[in-house]
């Protein structure tokens, strides 16, 4: 049946995402679901174009990883995400971004294996080619 198949692979993604919180900041990770009609991919990456204040240090990856900084960054990070907004107008802007822009760069190889590049730093990792 249909219905069980979408909520088992939904299921199924929501586990391997929920299981790779913990290791996002170490390594990318590449997941295929057999759903039916096809297959489904997750990709969970450390990499980030821009930092976020809002996650809170929980759910924020090391510096390294990430191509824009905030302009005028907090002394503090709070541990825990930040709430939902407030809806309506009196909800709180958004931060200004304002400073130079930064790229990631991703180079692939023939043999399936890629490195990605930060331009704010010129930090780069390669990760190796998934076995076939």
């Amino acid at each position: 049946m249909r219905i069980p198949t979408l909520r088992l692979a939904a299921l199924a993604l929501a586990a391997a995402f929920v299981g790779a919180q913990g290791r996002m900041a170490r390594t990318l990770d590449i997941y295929l679901i057999d759903v039916e009609g096809g297959n489904a991919t997750l990709v969970v990456s450390p990499w980030r174009l821009h930092f976020s204040l809002l996650s809170g240090q929980e759910h924020t990856v090391p510096g390294l990883f990430i191509a824009n900084e905030v302009d005028q960054q907090p002394a503090g990070m709070p541990i825990a995400p930040a709430g939902p907004a407030a809806p309506g107008a009196g909800g709180t802007p958004p931060p200004a971004h304002n400073g130079s822009a930064h790229w990631l760069k991703v180079t692939a190889r023939d043999d399936g294996a890629f490195t990605v590049t930060n331009g704010r730093n010129a930090f780069s990792k390669t990760y190796p080619a998934l076995p076939r």
